[in-house]
């Protein structure tokens, strides 16, 4: 059957389960320069280029947003924003004025937004470019970023560079090029939310730090505030892949957070976002918390709204770095859960709730509703691609938070949706099953027929073949056929389209033909 050749790439393997993991704690926080040497770049010579569109409209930005998202479908199923992205044509250099260095030369450019509360950069390098490094420094701190690489920046959406606090950033670039301009300044985000203000939140909220438990205490530091193009954000978590003998930097999410290769290159996860003690309403400094940055789109799904995704790595913290244990068995009626994430771009929060009905279809996707206790907290917007975990000695992952309708403080059955790990792990078997060994099928065969076939060349075919899964997984049919097929056929194919070049021309024909007339 033509059908046959639509290898979607799942790998069913319901009922698996893996342990947590944890990382040893360090004070050691990775920066490229000493502070010392972050203050004095700050205050070194260089350009200067200033943005005054929106000194002294904060409040007016954020009323703006509040009163129409065309993202949110419901009260709390959507990406929050909090800062305004500009698109930009400059017309002068970003980069004038070198110094002249051992090894080269070095700039120094200063970009400020009047009055901005955050401060977001993306760049772009032409592909004509010398070779250089780009450093980011907080001015206000002296914390630095990077390096920065040109194959970073080549795509044309371009490279977010790191989210600061405050309205300036300080960028330096190293390079042997006597005058440099193929290095262009795309946009800026003006941020007029201040991030990590403790005050705004529902009273009722749950703070990590206040956990009875000392083991979800120590979880948190698996979840990570999730920033998408310095301007909006969800939550996410770290999971365990247990067999392989380095910790593997995937990072579960909602899919209306991030679901394409562009969102994941756009991303930025901001660590241990966490209350120092029980009572706490001083947040950590942004600036001085460890990062990651999105890396590659695993997969993803618009109707159990989750995506996995890999970061360029993972930095331990003063409280360590969990990697969650999952498990993928279906869930039962009157499980008891746990919510751990970033409502509000708030420090960790954690809700208490269980399951309610499976398999309910709502919003166009197909989630888990869960009840929250009367006085077991809430979630709010920024909760999105919160991990949802079994309220059991092991915390395992069972789903990702997808949205809810609005939560009151001291109302009985606030609503949850969950998108339901069981139902997704047929596409992602393979990656939390991954092992060491090339020759296990968990291993190195990793990853997706249809995307290998692809070659990243054709987008629009592999986002129409995602659409043809997600159809398929509506019915019990469907996702019988998905279920049965991959099993057989996906193993086999990837390694024959990878070795043969007349295979992948054949498996992409098909799959055209397939889609075509689905």
């Amino acid at each position: 059957m033509r059908l046959s050749c639509l290898l979607l790439c799942v790998l069913p393997a319901l009922g698996q389960s893996a342990p947590p993991h944890f990382e040893p704690p360090t004070d050691t926080l990775y920066t490229p320069f000493s502070f010392e040497q972050g203050k004095a770049l700050a205050s070194a010579p260089g350009k200067e280029i200033v943005f005054s569109d929106y000194a002294g409209m904060n409040e007016m930005l954020k009323a703006s947003y509040e009163a129409y998202d065309p993202e949110m479908d419901c009260e709390d199923c959507g990406k929050k924003r909090f800062a305004h992205s500009v698109d930009i044509e400059l017309t002068e250099p970003l980069f004038e004025n070198p110094v002249k260095t051992e090894d080269g030369y070095q700039y120094v450019t200063r970009v400020r937004s009047v009055g901005a509360l955050t401060l977001g950069l993306t760049v772009k390098a032409d592909i004509d470019a010398p070779e250089f490094e780009l450093y980011v420094i907080a001015p206000r701190v002296g914390r630095s970023f990077g390096p920065f690489y040109k194959e970073d920046m080549l795509g044309s959406e371009g490279r977010c560079l790191p989210l600061l606090q405050g309205e300036e950033i300080i960028l330096v670039l190293l390079t042997n090029a006597r005058n440099f301009t193929e290095l262009r300044l795309l946009r800026y985000s003006h941020g007029f939310e201040q991030l990590f203000a403790v005050s705004k939140l529902e009273s009722c909220h749950i703070d990590l730090a206040c956990a009875e438990d000392g083991a979800l205490r120590i979880l948190g530091s698996g979840t990570g505030l999730l920033i998408f193009a310095n301007s909006v954000y969800c939550s996410s978590a770290l999971v365990n892949v247990p067999a392989t003998q380095t910790n593997e930097p995937y990072l579960l999410t909602a899919a209306h957070c991030v679901s394409t290769d562009s969102g994941v290159t756009a991303a930025e996860i901001i660590w241990d976002f966490q209350l120092g003690y029980c009572g706490s309403v001083d947040a950590p400094d942004l600036d001085l918390l460890p990062r990651s940055f999105g890396d590659k789109l695993l997969e993803t799904s618009a109707i159990y709204d989750m995506t996995l995704m890999s970061l360029d790595s993972v930095e331990s913290g003063p409280n360590g770095r969990a990697y969650l244990g999952w498990n993928a068995t279906p869930r039962t009626i009157g499980d008891d859960l746990v919510t751990i994430g970033h409502p509000d771009q708030a420090p960790t929060k954690i809700s208490f709730g269980s399951v309610k009905k499976l398999n309910l279809d709502v919003f166009g996707g197909t989630y888990i509703k869960a009840v929250l206790a009367k006085d077991g907290g809430v979630t709010e917007g920024g909760s999105s691609g919160s991990p949802v975990v079994l309220h059991s000695a092991d915390y395992s992952l069972i789903g990702i938070h997808s949205g809810a309708l609005q939560h009151t403080c001291g109302r009985e059955n606030n609503i949850q949706f969950v998108g339901a790990l069981s139902d997704f792990f047929p596409q992602v078997s393979t990656y939390l099953n991954k092992t060491d060994d090339p020759g296990n099928g968990g291993g190195g065969s990793t990853g997706c027929a249809t995307k290998t076939a692809l070659r990243g060349q054709d987008p629009e075919l592999l986002a129409r073949a995602y659409e043809f899964r997600d159809w398929l997984n509506q019915s019990s049919a469907g996702r019988l056929f998905v279920d049965l097929y991959y099993k057989v056929l996906s193993p086999v194919a990837k390694p024959i389209v990878e070795e043969s070049e007349i295979a992948r021309k054949a498996y992409v024909h098909s799959l055209s033909s397939v889609l075509s007339v689905k």
